[in-house]
């Protein structure tokens, strides 16, 4: 897929609405099979979402591979918060820093006043990172504010991109953000807890020891 072809995939689910190729609806357990046993590739994207939020929805199509989860009794059309795991494959993969400020800028053109702050970006366990916050004021499509939270990851052959959103009503001002700060810092341990690692690799990009059967979740729903 074309770099731009991601931005514009990537700032469609930010807006909400789900368009993976075939918009497949999640069934009751949506994961596809463990990474080990569907490909030979071995990076493991090591992520989950949140204790008690539930699938919503799962694409699965060449180069491109969704998962969107929501609290649980939420709703995955009028939702008010979602994290969403995607991966993307194709030659060549974009820079992740440049690839987010180019999704801040066409999220900007649809949002009534918009922030854009990068809150890290260089590399983990040896993989180019960047994790950027996006504050839009109101949307034009939902009518809404919406805070937006999104890390890349670029691996050998998949860029790994995770987000998370809060929708609220329209933000009046650039003044202060409509989050607590409690939420925000809760926020920050979760993206930063979320890694990419090589089973191949240890050198360079090492897998822990371990890993708890939980940390499973999410990590072949955002991979090819």
């Amino acid at each position: 897929m074309h770099a731009r072809g991601w931005i514009s995939m990537l700032v469609t689910v930010l807006v909400g609405c789900q368009t993976a190729g075939g918009n497949e609806k999640a069934k009751a357990d949506p994961q596809p099979a463990p990474a080990d046993a569907a490909t030979d590739e071995t990076e493991r994207l090591l992520a989950e979402p949140p204790d008690g939020w539930v699938a919503v929805f799962a694409s699965k199509r060449p180069g491109v591979r969704m998962a969107e989860y929501v609290p649980a009794g939420a709703s995955g059309e009028d939702w008010s918060e979602k994290i969403s795991f995607e991966s993307f494959g194709g030659e060549p993969l974009p820079d992740p820093i440049g690839m987010l400020v180019e999704i801040a800028r066409d999220q900007r053109e649809t949002c009534n006043g918009f922030s854009d702050n990068n809150t890290f970006s260089g590399y983990e366990n040896g993989y180019p990172t960047s994790v950027r916050l996006f504050v839009c004021r109101n949307n034009a499509v939902t009518q809404k504010g919406q805070i937006t939270l999104v890390k890349a990851i670029q691996g050998q052959t998949q860029l790994y991109v995770v987000t998370r959103a809060r929708r609220v009503p329209p933000i009046e001002t650039d003044a202060m953000l409509p989050m607590a700060h409690e939420d925000m810092a809760d926020w920050s341990a979760y993206m930063r807890a979320i890694s990419l690692c090589d089973t191949a690799d240890s050198r360079h990009h090492p897998c822990p020891s371990t890993a708890e059967p939980s940390a499973q979740k999410a990590e072949s729903s955002a991979r090819e």
